[in-house]
Formats: C-alpha cells, structure tokens, sequence
C-alpha cells in the first residue's frame, strides 16, 4: 500500500484526539468517583456521630442503647452494613447482628480524630469505614462516679461504622458507560469530519493535478492558475510555474537551434554542391582543379570547426569537461593566442592595440581559459570593419583585475547583445559570414566563463564599438610592470 498524506493526517488527528479523550475521560471517571467518594465518607461521618448520642455513661458504666435507632441495614442479608462499639484500647461494648461475632480489625485500634478506611467484613464485598473517637455523654440522673478514672473524666470510645459502597459503585460505572459511549460516538463523529475536512481540503491538489495534466508539449505557454489556490499551495504552484517557463524556453531555445543549425548546414552545404556544379560543367585544368578543392576544402574546415563547437557547448552543458585550475600568466595566455590569429587582422588592415598595465595572474584552466580568449579575438577580428581597429585592456579592481577586448565596426543593436549569447546568434542580421562564423562563438565563452567563475557582459558605445569585459580573481597580487604581446 502506498503511502498517503490523507490517511496519515487523518489517522494520526484521530489517534490524538483518542488519546485526548481517553485521557479527559479517565480524569472525568477519576474526579467524579473521587467526588461521590467524599460525599458517601461526609453521609457516613454524620451517621456515625449521630449514633454516639446512643453511647452514655450510667452509673460509672458505659451503656450502648440503639432501640430507638433504625438498624434494618445491619439486618440486610445481601449486603449489610457493620458496626462496632469499643473503649479505645479496651473491651468490645456492641457488635452489630451483620458481624457474626467478628471484629473489624482492619481498623484502627486507637485514634484522635475520625478517620476513613477501606475493610472487608464476614461477607463478601469492600465497604468503606469511620472511626470516630469520642466521650460518651454522662447520665444526669445517676451518681457522679466515672470508672477507673480519677479525673471524673468519662472514658474515649471508639465507633466504627462501615457501609457499603454499592451504590456508589453503580452510579460510578453508569456514569462510566454513559462516558465510554460518548467517547466512541465523539471520536466516529470527529474522526468522519475530519475525514471530510482532509478530503476537502486536498481537493485543490486534485485542481492542481487536472491542469497539469491538460499541459503538453505544445501547451507550455499554460500556466497553474493560483487565484483559487490556498496560501499553503502558493509556493509549490509558483515553483511549478517557474518549471513551465523554463521548460518553455527550452523548448523554445532547442526549436530555435534546430533551424538555426539546419540553415547554418544547408548554406556551406549549398556552396559545396554549387562548386562541384561548376567544376563539373566543362574540363577544366589541374590548376583550375585545385582552386576548387581548395575551395571545397575551406568550406568543410568551417563546417568541421562549427561542429567542433557544437560538441564542446555540449559537453560543457552536460558538465562532462573537467576544470583543472592553476596560476595563469594573463598576458602570456594572450599572446600564445594571438600569434596565430595574427595574420587575419592583418589581412584586413587592423589595428591592434595592447594596454595591459600589470603582469595579471589568476586562478583558472589554462586550457579552457584558452579557449576563451581565441573566440574573443577571432570574434572581434571577424567582426570589425576593414580598417578599423582591436583593443585588449586591463583594469585594476579591488579584488582582481578586469579585462576588456573591443573592436570597432560593431552593427548589433544594444537591444540585442543578451540575445548574443544564445547559439546561431549573430550581429549581422544578414547572416554574411554563414559557414565561417556561425554565432558559437559567444555561447561558448558565455558557459566556459560560468564554469571558470569568471564574470561577462557585453555593451555596445555610441561610436559602434563593441565591448567584451572579463572579471578574474587575483591568484596573487603581483608586482607593476608592463607585458604586451607583440
């Protein structure tokens, strides 16, 4: 069986409130037994002082005369009542007919003050019992001579009294079954509306569930509705709205690559059945034959690297590239990569200049970081204008040190950079470059950036410069100096 919420909320608020009335239950049993107890133990002192004005003294003797006295429940066969009437530490002076002779000996022999007891007599049965200790009363007609005192003081008594407790007993245990019976009608009643008080208060999980359930794939645009839903729910609806909005942009974002690759293949694709179209048309020479392979060749170089690309963005979404970090040398990187981008700024008669002030080190992966810094340059001599010019700078921070790649000849709207770091995004709304540059680039140093911890943003001036900008962590703070890639 599985596990359920209802079932357990229900159980364990109906075992609590079990327990709670058991408990109220007991004490209520409990109190009013105690209560009835105290009521019989006030009835049957008043009783037992009552028959003390049967005890006197005549005549220096103590006399017990109980005729005038209504003794039927000391005549009762079934159950009677006892009693016993002795001088305190001395010789028995009544026995009530229900003793048979006995003694009530569980009592005590001697006391001060009435005291209460639990004795069991000749018959069967417990009985609750005084003991009252007290002087009997002196006749006024005979002589004044109290026996064997010579205070003139009568001698103390002792009256044991015991009845039983039948009829306590039976109010007690209606009272306990009348208890008993609420107590089982009170925990069916709360335990059925509590049953309903769960269920209906699950039913917006049930609401929830069915809109679920009504969202597909080409309805991720639907939201939970959450005007209806209760305070407790809000959060768990929020969360799964959240879920929804990413699941919908990357669908969205996986439907756009799946365009965006299949235009970046048929272009390069189409110039390579276009050239071997051409070099088909007539017998050409060796040397025309090899202009066209060259050709052929460069277009699936750039085919080669675009799937290159797309392997390592994918590899480093998977999290599968692992990160060694050591101490770099900034400066040193940037010149391993330039060198052989070198050639092709040249070839468009760029400028480049290098202003970095300080010899920077950080904490990070020589070779991811690499890898960084070649998509950086090739992207702003790609894309800067025939003529125009590259900048690397760095800037000192509290705690690191910024780097700023820029070039000049920027055609992207500022509206559009964000959108520059998504995959097949380009700045040239024409799509010029298809096949060489094929909008990777970006993307790729936006995740290796997140993986290095290092931070990028991008802006664009007024003067259609574009701006790249790194912040790294210093490894160790390092002497001034200048180091400048040739």
């Amino acid at each position: 069986m599985k596990h359920s919420i209802k079932r357990t909320i229900t159980l364990a608020t109906v075992g609590g409130i079990l327990i709670l009335l058991a408990s109220s239950l007991v004490y209520v049993d409990w109190r009013t037994r105690d209560l009835l107890l105290t009521r019989f133990d006030q009835d049957l002192l008043v009783r037992a002082r009552s028959m003390t004005s049967m005890v006197e003294v005549v005549s220096g003797t103590v006399a017990v005369d109980f005729e005038d006295t209504d003794m039927t429940e000391f005549q009762d066969e079934a159950d009677p009542s006892f009693l016993e009437v002795s001088i305190s530490g001395g010789a028995v002076l009544y026995r009530s007919p229900s003793l048979h002779g006995a003694d009530l000996a569980s009592l005590p022999a001697s006391v001060s003050d009435p005291a209460f007891a639990w004795v069991v007599g000749p018959t069967a049965g417990r009985r609750r019992a005084v003991v009252v200790p007290f002087h009997p009363r002196i006749d006024e007609d005979s002589p004044p001579s109290p026996p064997g005192d010579s205070t003139g003081s009568p001698p103390r008594v002792l009256l044991r009294l015991a009845r039983p407790t039948s009829e306590v007993d039976a109010v007690a245990s209606d009272l306990r079954r009348v208890l008993i019976l609420l107590g089982l009608l009170a925990s069916l009643g709360s335990g059925a509306w509590l049953w309903i008080a769960v269920h209906r208060g699950f039913l917006p999980l049930a609401v929830i569930s069915r809109q679920i359930a009504r969202i597909s794939g080409e309805r991720l645009s639907d939201r939970i509705r959450s005007d209806s839903t209760p305070a407790e729910l809000e959060e768990i609806v929020t969360v799964l709205n959240d879920l929804l909005e990413r699941l919908e942009h990357s669908f969205q974002r996986e439907r756009t690559l799946s365009s965006n690759l299949a235009h970046e293949l048929r272009t390069p694709l189409a110039g390579l059945r276009s050239a071997l179209d051409v070099a088909l048309l007539r017998p050409r020479s060796s040397e025309e034959y090899g202009e066209t392979l060259k050709e052929l060749s460069s277009m699936v170089g750039d085919m080669e690297r675009m799937a290159e690309r797309l392997l390592h963005l994918s590899r480093l979404y998977s999290g599968r590239v692992p990160v060694e970090k050591s101490e770099v040398d900034v400066a040193d990187l940037l010149e391993k990569v330039w060198t052989p981008i070198k050639s092709e700024a040249e070839a468009k008669s760029l400028t480049i200049g290098w202003k970095l002030d300080e010899v920077h080190r950080t904490s990070s992966d020589p070779t991811l970081l690499q890898i960084v810094f070649r998509n950086l340059l090739e992207n702003a001599v790609a894309h800067a204008d025939r003529g125009g010019f590259i900048e690397v700078a760095s800037r000192r921070m509290p705690n690191g040190f910024q780097l700023e790649f820029r070039n000049s000849g920027a055609t992207v709207d500022a509206g559009r950079l964000n959108s520059l770091l998504d995959p097949f995004t380009r700045g040239d709304a024409e799509r010029s470059n298809t096949g060489r540059h094929a909008g990777l680039g970006l993307p790729l140093t936006k995740r290796l950036c997140e993986i290095l911890d290092v931070d990028l943003s991008l802006r664009v001036e007024s003067d259609k410069t574009f701006h790249v900008q790194l912040e790294f962590p210093f490894a160790t703070r390092n002497p001034p100096g200048t180091h400048r890639p040739s």
